[in-house]
């Protein structure tokens, strides 16, 4: 039996050294990254505490100021209503209740003190419209939910009318 020296140490191998090295190199990109998304992050949240001020400041310089005239009141009220709820909000939450088998056909939106929805429906069956009414009526973001005219074919065609509610006047 050979004796062993102990007073070398073992040299590392040329590939472990490689793979510590490109580890290292991951890992300060990698942190790198997280830093600069992290930066990122909070311009995005001073963007956004900025913009809800200046919207707060808005909506008080509106109640206090009584507009000139019947359409600039008009104007400002449906700006406010846009603001609050913007149509693709509107759709994304119409979308979140549909079931498979409904699709929507037309959506009309009319912006004014209230965001009125008018929607024209394609349901393949009346049980697949029926559970979309049921999920609209049953929704905290709609209200006034009323079905219209109907025709029943190969395929349900509806128009169903609602109000929108923006998260704000919750």
């Amino acid at each position: 039996m050979r004796a062993r020296d102990f007073s070398t140490q073992p040299r590392a191998s040329r590939g472990g050294l490689a793979l510590t090295l490109v580890g290292a190199l991951a890992l300060g990109l990698a942190a790198q990254q997280a830093m600069t998304a992290r930066a990122e992050l909070g311009q995005a949240e001073g963007q956004l505490v900025e913009a809800r001020r200046e919207v707060k400041t808005l909506r008080e310089r509106a109640k206090r100021t009584p507009a000139r005239s019947t359409v600039e009141q008009g104007t400002l009220v449906r700006a406010l209503a846009a603001t609050e709820s913007p149509p693709s909000q509107v759709v994304r939450d119409l979308v979140e209740l549909m079931p498979s088998g409904v699709r929507v056909e037309r959506l009309d939106l009319a912006y004014g003190r209230e965001v009125e929805v008018e929607a024209q429906v394609v349901a393949r069956r009346v049980a697949d419209y029926d559970d979309f009414m049921e999920r609209l009526s049953g929704s905290t973001r709609f209200e006034s939910v009323a079905p219209g005219p109907e025709t029943r074919e190969a395929e349900l065609r509806a128009t169903v009318h609602a109000v929108y509610r923006s998260g704000s006047r919750r």
